[in-house]
């Protein structure tokens, strides 16, 4: 903020206090460490956290990489078959893709032996295996496509097609 005595710079919310905030409001840790990793807002946090939709997204990202874990089904045509709130709103679009980019940075940091910055604990399993089996410059290239397709999301392009790609992308692992 620019007065016009002086700049005031604030600095963003702890994630730990948006976490305790989020626990403290009676969400479970899992949702709490999730959206806690989402927003610097306590707010904003709230908010994400009580979207009906935010479940099923969290479902969603899960279950892509389980099955990437598995290979008991291909995740494009999983993702076809329960996309429907994916493409609802952009907001739910970009905490979708938000999702998968915190999943993604979960198994370069089991990858690198990074355990304590791991947000999706419950998936330690399901991580674990993923980052074995990948290297640590494919998963880096993995997350550089979401991060390139998020900064895309906000311009007008196919979307499901894009999402198409990214799927195929991280199948072909």
């Amino acid at each position: 903020i620019i007065s016009r005595s002086q700049i005031v710079q604030f600095s963003s919310l702890n994630k730990n206090i948006i976490y305790e905030e989020l626990l403290d409001a009676g969400y479970d840790k899992e949702t709490s460490r999730i959206v806690s990793n989402l927003t610097n807002s306590t707010i904003e946090a709230l908010e994400t956290a009580s979207n009906e939709a935010y479940l099923d997204i969290v479902e969603i990202v899960k279950e892509i990489y389980r099955l990437q874990q598995t290979k008991e089904d291909s995740v494009i045509i999983y993702f076809n078959e329960n996309n429907s709130i994916i493409y609802t709103e952009k907001e739910i679009s970009h905490l979708f893709l938000s999702c998968l980019i915190i999943y993604q940075k979960d198994l370069i940091n089991f990858k690198v032996s990074d355990f304590d910055n791991i947000v999706f604990q419950d998936e330690i399993d399901t991580i674990g295996d993923i980052a074995r089996t990948k290297t640590k410059n494919r998963l880096i290239d993995e997350l550089e496509s979401m991060l390139s397709l998020k900064a895309r999301l906000s311009n007008y392009i196919n979307e499901r097609l894009a999402y198409d790609n990214l799927l195929l992308n991280l199948e072909r692992g």
